[in-house]
C-alpha cells in the first residue's frame, strides 16, 4: 500500500496525540508542519515526542539567542498566558538568570516544533492537507462552568479556528478538519454545536460526526468523546464512516506497572483500610493488604493509546507529575499502530473513504471476524430452541463479563454487601452542594476492570492491585 501523503497543522496540540494516531494507522505520510499551543509544559512534552528535544539537546544546542530575544519571542506568542487571570506569563523574569532553563527549553520547543503559540494571535495557518482543533472542553465539561461556546470562554476559542479557516481562499482551505471534545458538546450544548456546523457547511466543508468509546475502539479505558470530520465539499467522496465499536479484552491490569515506587501508595485513609477489609470478608479481594495506589505517568499514557516511548520522552525532558496528569488527561487516544486508538481507527476510515474503498480497517476485520463465530455459533444452536431462547444464547456470547469499568461501586450495587457510601474515599457523608468528588472523596478501582476516564485535575484515580492470577 503506498502511504498518502498527509502535511498536519495541529491547533491547541497537547502532546499530540493526533499525529501519534495518524502515524500509528499506517495509511499516511504524515509530515507535522505546526502546531498551536501556549501552554508550555504541553509544547515541551510535544517537542520532546515528536522533535526528539532530549535535555541532551536543550543543554548542548549551539545556536539560542540572546536571554532579551528569547523572552521577547515567547511574550510575542503570548507562551503561558492565564486566559482565566487575563494575565501574561512574565519570561523577562528570566531574563538575568545563568545557565540553561526553562528559558531556553520553551523557546527551542517552540522553534523546533514551529510552534503559532496564541491562536487569538495567529493572522494565518500555514499551507496543511489537515487541521485538528481539540479546542478547550472548560466550558462545557460536566465538571466545568458550562458557560458554552459563546462569549469570551475557553471553549469559544473555538471561533478562532472559523476565522483562521475562513481568511483563506476556498481551494487554498485545509482538505480536511478534524475535531475532538467531551461529549456532553452533543449533549448539553446541541444548539452550539449545530450551529458549529452550520459555519463550517458555510466555509464549504460537510462534517461527519460520532460520539466514540476509546472502551470499544481496542483500549482500556472507557472515555466517550465527539469526534467530528470536516471534508472540503469540493473533494468529498461522502463515503466517509465511523469505525464501528469491537470487543477489546483489554483491561487496567494489563497496562499497569508491577513494582512501582511506594510514593504511589494512597496512606493515611482508614476508611480505605475499612473498604479493603469488607472487601475481603466479600470474597471480592484475596487479601484486604492489596494496596491500593495511583497511577503512574507511563499507566496514564498507556491508556491514551500512546507507546512507552512516549511516555519515557515525556519525562525525561523534566514533565512533573501533576503535568504527566494534566497533558494524559487533556489529550485523546491516538493510538500505538492499527490495531487501537480512537485517531488511527479514524484515520483508516478517512483512507478509506477518500483514497482506496477496497481497504479493510481494523474495526471491519474484528467486526467481520466476530460476525463469522455469531454465524458459526448460530448453526450449532439446537433446533429444538425457541426463538428468545436462541436470542438470548448468541447475546450472551457477544457480551463481554466485564464491560464496565470495575469500580467497587458496580462490584457490589446489586447486593448489599457493602453500604455504597463506604465505597468512597474522604467524607462521603458530608452535605455538600457540589457533586464533585475531587476535594472529599473519590472511588476505588480494581484493576480487573475498565479505567474511567483519565481527567486533567484532582488526585488521579485509585486503583486496587487486585491483579488475577499470574
Amino acid at each position: 500500500m503506498d502511504k498518502v501523503k498527509l502535511r498536519v497543522t495541529s491547533l491547541f496540540s497537547g502532546v499530540g496525540f493526533q499525529e501519534m494516531g495518524a502515524e500509528a494507522c499506517g495509511c499516511f505520510d504524515v509530515e507535522k508542519v505546526a502546531c498551536c499551543e501556549m501552554y508550555h509544559p504541553s509544547l515541551i512534552a510535544f517537542a520532546a515526542v515528536h522533535y526528539g528535544m532530549s535535555q541532551d539537546v536543550v543543554n548542548n544546542y549551539p545556536n539560542y539567542p540572546s536571554r532579551e530575544d528569547m523572552a521577547a519571542y515567547l511574550d510575542k506568542l503570548n507562551m503561558g498566558y492565564d486566559f482565566v487571570k487575563d494575565k501574561p506569563f512574565e519570561w523577562t523574569r528570566f531574563i538575568k538568570r545563568k545557565g540553561i532553563d526553562i528559558l531556553n527549553k520553551t523557546w527551542l520547543a517552540c522553534h523546533l516544533t514551529h510552534n503559532l503559540g496564541d491562536i487569538m494571535r495567529v493572522e494565518h495557518l500555514p499551507p496543511s492537507d489537515l487541521v485538528t482543533y481539540s479546542f478547550p472542553c472548560t466550558d462545557i465539561s460536566l465538571a466545568g462552568k458550562q458557560a458554552g461556546l459563546t462569549g469570551r470562554t475557553r471553549s469559544g476559542l473555538v471561533a478562532e479556528v472559523l476565522r483562521l479557516v475562513g481568511v483563506e481562499a476556498p481551494e487554498d482551505r485545509p482538505k480536511y478538519l478534524l475535531m475532538e471534545n467531551v461529549a456532553n458538546l452533543v449533549y448539553g450544548f446541541k444548539d452550539d454545536f449545530l450551529g458549529l456546523l452550520e459555519d463550517l457547511s458555510d466555509l464549504g466543508y460537510n462534517t461527519y460526526y460520532e460520539v466514540l468509546d476509546s472502551s470499544k475502539c481496542g483500549g482500556a479505558q472507557r472515555r466517550e468523546r465527539v469526534f467530528a470530520w470536516s471534508i472540503r465539499k469540493d473533494i468529498d467522496k461522502q463515503m466517509y464512516t465511523f469505525p464501528k465499536p469491537f470487543k477489546s479484552t483489554l483491561r487496567l491490569c494489563d497496562i499497569m506497572e508491577r513494582d512501582v515506587p511506594d510514593s504511589f501508595t494512597v496512606k493515611d485513609r482508614p476508611e480505605l483500610e475499612a473498604l479493603k477489609q469488607r472487601c475481603y470478608e466479600s470474597g471480592f479481594l484475596k487479601s484486604p493488604n492489596v494496596r491500593a495506589r495511583y497511577l503512574t505517568p507511563l499507566e496514564q499514557f498507556r491508556l491514551m493509546g500512546a507507546t512507552d516511548a512516549v511516555a519515557e520522552k515525556v519525562v525525561e525532558i523534566g514533565t512533573s507529575l501533576v503535568n504527566c496528569q494534566h497533558i494524559a488527561g487533556n489529550g485523546l487516544v491516538g493510538g500505538t499502530d492499527r490495531t487501537n486508538g480512537c485517531i488511527s481507527l479514524m484515520m483508516q476510515h478517512l483512507y478509506k473513504a477518500q483514497y482506496d474503498p477496497e481497504y479493510v480497517c481494523y474495526d471491519e476485520e474484528m467486526s467481520n471476524g466476530s460476525q463469522m463465530a455469531l454465524a458459526e455459533l448460530d448453526k450449532s444452536l439446537s433446533d429444538e430452541m425457541s426463538a428468545k431462547e436462541r436470542e438470548n444464547a448468541l447475546w450472551d456470547s457477544d457480551v463481554d463479563e466485564v464491560d464496565e469499568e470495575c469500580s467497587l461501586l458496580d462490584w457490589f450495587s446489586i447486593g448489599d454487601e457493602l453500604p455504597r457510601n463506604i465505597l468512597y474515599l474522604g467524607n462521603p457523608l458530608r452535605e455538600r452542594k457540589s457533586k464533585l468528588r475531587s476535594r472529599f472523596g473519590m472511588p476505588v478501582y480494581s484493576c480487573r476492570g475498565l479505567s474511567p476516564t483519565l481527567t486533567a485535575q484532582g488526585s488521579g484515580i485509585v486503583v486496587l492491585e487486585d491483579f488475577p492470577d499470574e
